[in-house]
């Protein structure tokens, strides 16, 4: 993931946040069914989703920590 999408999902909003956690989701049980059903050429998209997916799961995190504060 680069610097540039790190930076724009710092400035999103956590509902915004939830909504991308939700889109990336669907696309990793999307990409799974795929994989399973027909050959893939690129086996590793999930690994990526799932990467991005935790990279969204933190700085929500993080972010309703902030707010307790």
């Amino acid at each position: 993931m680069k610097k540039t999408d790190k930076d724009q999902l710092k400035s999103a909003s956590p509902k915004e946040l939830a909504k991308k956690m939700s889109e990336l989701k669907k696309q990793i049980s999307d990409e799974l069914l795929k994989r399973q059903s027909t050959n893939v050429k690129n086996v590793h998209v999930v690994k990526n989703l799932r990467h991005t997916l935790a990279v969204v799961q933190s700085i929500r995190h993080a972010k309703a920590l902030a707010e307790e504060r």
